[in-house]
């Protein structure tokens, strides 16, 4: 039987198996990235409640300088226009208790005396100049001019002991909105100069509107954030006292678009408010009856805090795919340490029938040596028998020969 020689020459040794070192992980890994996640998140939305909250935090900031000369005028005009809004409302069927007096009216000028107006998203505070201070709600969004409205609505409210001053301020707006609807309804070729001044108030209130929309829906896009934070929290305890196979991809992906969408509203929000802040800024520099700030730091403070979440989001979410590819490792290193026992296995099974055969194949070569040693002794005594039997051969036909000579 006839087998290489190499694989006598090169016999496969057991190697001992070599375990891929793993760092071990904390068993409570994936519960403290979970929490640092969700505090990340949970100071992302008390940033954006204290940004949009109007007793918290202010986008513009209005403050009034009555010894000026415009201011006097402007007050002045307001104590005629209101009259005039009183009757108006009258005839719009929004109606007004008790018929303005001029005594109310000319309690406007010292009510308004180093006045400061704090405007929000939904609503503005009014601090006086003992710094008393006087929030209200509104449901037309950031519109400064609604809002003084109102607080003079609310003020003479109060100046005539109406049972309801907020009823009061808020026909005072109503009729703002319906007198500003009702004058450019014609087209706007036949619009008069005046009229087509009003439409860009119209344009304003809409603006203002268009904003408080964005904020509900910036504040909806939070509530499902914080939806996703408690869910989240019961499910990453469970995975780690269980040991459960619970998938979290879909809450992570969830928050990432939440965070987008809040991304994406509070920057249309700030920018439709600096385009309103533009133009009125540039009508107070013509007519100096107060000055207005756009408060920028809470802006700047607010873009820190989402980077942050962001950053944190990101690392967090690569943290916990680690154990999950740290016990892919190990199954896979498990399933290679099979295949890897069988394979030597096999191997040393093959070594041993391998090592019989050549035992086999050596006995053999043994007992054909003998056997040609035999044959060898045997051929030399053949050869020695043969010799023999030539020499007694040669000795008889003499002596024939001899005999044969003898009897002639």
């Amino acid at each position: 039987m006839n087998i290489p020689q190499d694989i006598e020459k090169s016999p496969i040794k057991d190697y001992p198996l070599v375990d891929v070192p793993i760092n071990d992980e904390p068993k409570n890994t994936l519960l403290n990235y979970t929490i640092l996640e969700n505090l990340a998140n949970i100071l992302m939305i008390i940033t954006s409640i204290t940004y949009f909250t109007n007793s918290l935090h202010s986008i513009f900031n209005f403050k009034i300088q009555v010894d000026s000369i415009y201011a006097k005028n402007i007050i002045s005009i307001l104590q005629e226009g209101l009259k005039f809004i009183t009757y108006l409302s009258n005839d719009l069927n929004v109606y007004v208790n008790q018929t303005i007096s001029d005594s109310n009216l000319q309690q406007i000028d010292s009510c308004y005396d180093n006045n400061q107006y704090k405007f929000n998203i939904w609503g503005f505070c009014r601090y006086d100049q003992f710094g008393t201070r006087v929030c209200y709600h509104t449901q037309t969004g950031i519109n400064m001019i609604g809002d003084l409205i109102q607080d003079i609505g609310m003020q003479l409210g109060n100046l005539t002991n109406q049972p309801n001053p907020i009823d009061v301020s808020l026909q005072f707006v109503d009729v703002y909105y319906k007198s500003t609807q009702q004058l450019c309804e014609s087209p706007p070729s036949k619009l008069i100069n005046y009229q087509q001044h009003i439409c860009q108030l119209q344009l304003y209130n809409t603006c203002g509107e268009f904003v408080s929309y964005l904020g509900m829906f910036h504040f909806y896009c939070l509530l499902i954030l914080m939806i996703l934070v408690i869910i989240e929290m019961p499910y990453t305890l469970i995975k780690q006292i269980y040991k459960c196979e619970i998938k979290l991809s879909f809450v992570y992906y969830c928050k990432i678009g939440c965070l987008a969408c809040c991304f994406i509203s509070f920057y249309m929000i700030f920018l439709i408010t600096l385009a309103m802040h533009i133009p009125i800024n540039t009508l107070l520099k013509l007519y100096p009856i107060g000055s207005l700030q756009f408060e920028g730091w809470g802006f700047i403070i607010w873009n820190m805090v989402f980077i942050v979440n962001i950053a944190i989001i990101i690392y967090v979410g690569r943290k916990k795919k680690n154990p999950l590819i740290i016990e892919q490792r190990l199954k896979r290193q498990a399933t290679n340490d099979q295949i890897y026992n069988q394979l030597i296995e096999s191997v040393n099974i093959l070594t041993e029938q391998v090592k019989m055969v050549n035992e086999e194949v050596e006995a053999e070569d043994r007992n054909g040596e003998a056997t040609f040693k035999r044959e060898n002794e045997k051929t030399e005594q053949l050869k020695a028998a043969q010799s023999q039997l030539s020499a007694e051969q040669q000795q008889m036909e003499a002596e024939i020969s001899g005999l044969g000579a003898r009897l002639q």
